[in-house]
């Protein structure tokens, strides 16, 4: 899985999340991403779970600003 296919996959949550008529909030973004990741295993598992859940609220944090700057309601 590269970059763009991880902003990808935040940005279908975050879409879905906007049809719902829900409103977006990042933590909840991350953790449905991860969600759908269980296999991350191993001694070092814990560390690839945060860096991973951080990089993935930095992305869902850039994409609903850009929706904000468009006038989307989130």
């Amino acid at each position: 899985m590269d970059d763009f296919n991880i902003t990808a996959e935040v940005h279908r949550v975050i879409d879905a999340k906007i049809e719902a008529g829900c409103v977006v909030n990042v933590t909840f973004v991350a953790a449905e991403v991860l969600a759908g990741k269980p296999n991350i295993e191993g001694d070092d598992a814990p560390f690839y779970r945060v860096c991973t859940h951080k990089e993935i609220v930095r992305i869902a944090k850039r994409a609903i600003a850009i929706l904000v700057l468009m006038g989307v309601p989130v």
